[in-house]
Protein backbone atom coordinates (compact mmCIF):
# COMPACT_ATOMS: atom_id res chain seq x y z
CA UNK A 1 0.00 0.00 0.00
CA UNK A 2 1.37 3.46 -0.64
CA UNK A 3 1.86 6.09 2.36
CA UNK A 4 -0.16 9.31 2.48
CA UNK A 5 2.02 11.04 0.28
CA UNK A 6 2.08 8.58 -2.60
CA UNK A 7 -1.23 8.28 -2.33
CA UNK A 8 -1.99 12.12 -2.41
CA UNK A 9 0.86 12.14 -5.84
CA UNK A 10 -1.26 9.60 -7.58
CA UNK A 11 -4.76 11.39 -6.69
CA UNK A 12 -4.59 14.19 -9.37
CA UNK A 13 -3.87 11.82 -11.78
CA UNK A 14 -7.16 9.49 -11.24
CA UNK A 15 -10.40 10.43 -12.32
CA UNK A 16 -13.94 9.02 -11.49
CA UNK A 17 -16.04 7.83 -14.94
CA UNK A 18 -19.00 7.40 -13.72
CA UNK A 19 -21.74 8.90 -11.45
CA UNK A 20 -22.18 11.55 -9.17
CA UNK A 21 -18.59 12.24 -9.13
CA UNK A 22 -17.89 12.24 -12.76
CA UNK A 23 -14.64 14.03 -13.98
CA UNK A 24 -13.91 14.26 -10.40
CA UNK A 25 -10.68 12.98 -8.40
CA UNK A 26 -11.31 10.21 -5.84
CA UNK A 27 -10.51 10.97 -2.07
CA UNK A 28 -7.62 9.36 -0.67
CA UNK A 29 -9.91 7.02 1.15
CA UNK A 30 -11.32 5.81 -1.73
CA UNK A 31 -7.98 4.87 -3.18
CA UNK A 32 -7.19 3.30 -0.09
CA UNK A 33 -10.39 1.19 -0.54
CA UNK A 34 -9.85 0.32 -3.78
CA UNK A 35 -6.14 -0.78 -3.42
CA UNK A 36 -7.08 -2.81 0.01
CA UNK A 37 -10.14 -4.22 -1.89
CA UNK A 38 -7.68 -5.31 -4.95
CA UNK A 39 -5.12 -6.48 -2.41
CA UNK A 40 -7.91 -8.59 -1.26
CA UNK A 41 -8.79 -10.17 -4.44
CA UNK A 42 -5.27 -11.06 -5.35
CA UNK A 43 -4.67 -13.03 -2.26
CA UNK A 44 -7.90 -15.17 -2.32
CA UNK A 45 -8.87 -15.70 -6.14
CA UNK A 46 -10.47 -19.10 -5.10
CA UNK A 47 -12.45 -17.13 -2.74
CA UNK A 48 -13.67 -14.75 -5.19
CA UNK A 49 -14.69 -17.38 -7.99
CA UNK A 50 -16.53 -19.10 -5.11
CA UNK A 51 -18.08 -15.80 -4.39
CA UNK A 52 -19.33 -15.10 -7.96
CA UNK A 53 -20.71 -18.96 -8.58
CA UNK A 54 -22.60 -18.92 -5.66
CA UNK A 55 -24.48 -15.23 -6.53
CA UNK A 56 -24.71 -16.59 -9.76
CA UNK A 57 -26.71 -19.72 -8.57
CA UNK A 58 -29.16 -17.19 -6.32
CA UNK A 59 -30.39 -14.62 -9.11
CA UNK A 60 -31.55 -16.63 -12.15
CA UNK A 61 -33.90 -15.19 -14.00
CA UNK A 62 -37.68 -16.89 -14.59
CA UNK A 63 -41.49 -15.81 -14.38
CA UNK A 64 -42.89 -15.51 -11.28
CA UNK A 65 -46.34 -17.12 -11.28
CA UNK A 66 -48.05 -14.22 -9.25
CA UNK A 67 -45.97 -11.24 -9.44
CA UNK A 68 -45.38 -11.04 -13.36
CA UNK A 69 -41.65 -11.04 -14.18
CA UNK A 70 -38.65 -10.46 -12.07
CA UNK A 71 -35.64 -12.85 -9.92
CA UNK A 72 -36.60 -15.76 -8.12
CA UNK A 73 -34.59 -18.50 -6.57
CA UNK A 74 -34.54 -21.87 -8.53
CA UNK A 75 -36.09 -24.44 -6.84
CA UNK A 76 -33.82 -27.05 -5.09
CA UNK A 77 -31.62 -24.28 -4.17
Amino acid sequence: MPTDSRALEIQPDLIIPTGKRKGHNPSVASIYRALADHAKREAYPEAVEQAHADFSLFFIYRPRHRAGMGWTVPDGV
